[in-house]
This record gives structure tokens, C-alpha cells and sequence, in this order.
């Protein structure tokens, strides 16, 4: 019976391109990333030639863990892909465009007015009923 190993040079390759990228999330500068991503790769260089499956498990555990213990809370995003920079600042015209459609409109809001920003922003008290209001 043959042996199928616990794991795939794929699966490897992920955890090493997975490491690399939360690196550059937190690295602030690009040359300080590259030392970073230097010792990345001399770690997986070292461990290349494991043949023990039980040591092979370990160290793709091992990967997996520091992925998980240091991911960043607020990853880069590049500016093409969703949520990306682009992305909102598309949204953000249209949600400009949206916002002057409805300060055209006549609501009683006086967006001149000189009082703060929450007395701005309510909407007028109706005392009386408005004419066909039951």
C-alpha cells in the first residue's frame, strides 16, 4: 500500500505567497519588507529537504499559525479590487451626486444656516398636520 503524503507542494506554495503578502501589510517601506521576505524565504529554503511526514505536518501547521497570529486588522487592499481606493472614490462621487439630488430638492433643511451641524441636519418639526394628512 502506498504512502500519500499529508500534503501538497501547492498547498506549500500558498502558505509560502500567504506569508509573504501579510508581511508587506505591515511593512511600512519596501526595503524593510525585503529583509522581511528574505527571512521568509530562508525558513522555507532551510526546511526544504524534510522528508518526515510527521515533521512536514508540523511545520505546515506551524505556517498556518503564523498566519493567523499575525494577521493584520487593517490589510493593504490595492486600489483596482474591491474595496480598493478606486472603488471608493467612485463611491463616493455617487454618493455625491446622490447627496446635491437631495439638497436640491425642497425638504425645509437650510443648509446655509449658521447653527451646528446637528441642528442642520434635522428635519423640520411638523406641528400641524399637512393639508390631506388624516
Amino acid at each position: 500500500m502506498s504512502s500519500v503524503a499529508p500534503y501538497s507542494p501547492q498547498h506549500v506554495a500558498s502558505i509560502y505567497r500567504r506569508l509573504l503578502r501579510l508581511s508587506l501589510n505591515w511593512a511600512v517601506r519596501r526595503d524593510i519588507w525585503r529583509k522581511q521576505a528574505l527571512e521568509i524565504r530562508a525558513n522555507f529554503d532551510a526546511n526544504k529537504n524534510v522528508t518526515d511526514p510527521r515533521e512536514i505536518r508540523a511545520l505546515i501547521i506551524e505556517g498556518e499559525r503564523q498566519l493567523a497570529i499575525n494577521r493584520h486588522p487593517d490589510p493593504y487592499i490595492p486600489p483596482s479590487r474591491p474595496g480598493g481606493m478606486l472603488q471608493l472614490l467612485q463611491l463616493c462621487s455617487s454618493c455625491a451626486t446622490i447627496l446635491e439630488w437631495f439638497l436640491e430638492l425642497d425638504c425645509g433643511i437650510d443648509i446655509d444656516d449658521t447653527g451646528s451641524k446637528f441642528e442642520r441636519n434635522v428635519p423640520p418639526r411638523l406641528d400641524k398636520p399637512i393639508d390631506g394628512d388624516y
